[in-house]
């Protein structure tokens, strides 16, 4: 546009420092934040995760969530044979070690979320 932007939505943003007032034209506006269909909370976690799908998750067929240790390997899994929109699931965790975890949660073979999971003790 007029004002040095190309993009849409871009704007002009100003950083101070010890040595002035630096401007930066163009700056692309920050994506808005979307809505994931699950909730893993809390993180960091103890003794157990809750997993909750949101209200604009769309349902479906069976659910598979897995908790792999930094090497890739399975330590945790559940399956439910189906999870509907608003649902909540309390996970224990057992004796899992302290450290950092990946989850995945997989329908029909598909991804459908991931993230990471801090265990403490």
């Amino acid at each position: 546009g007029a004002d040095g932007c190309l993009i849409p939505d871009c704007q002009d943003m100003q950083i101070v420092t010890d040595t002035g007032v630096v401007t930066l034209t163009g700056i692309e506006a920050p994506p808005a934040v979307e809505e994931t269909p699950f909730r893993l909370f809390p993180n960091p976690a103890r003794d157990y995760v809750r997993l909750q799908a949101s209200h604009s998750y769309a349902g479906g067929g069976p659910l598979r969530f897995a908790l792999l240790n930094a090497l890739g390997q399975p330590v945790l899994e559940r399956r439910w044979p189906a999870f509907a929109p608003g649902r909540e699931e309390h996970i224990p965790l057992g004796e899992l070690s302290p450290g950092w975890y990946t989850w995945a949660l997989r329908q029909e073979g598909r991804m459908v979320q991931s993230g990471k999971l801090v265990v403490g003790r």
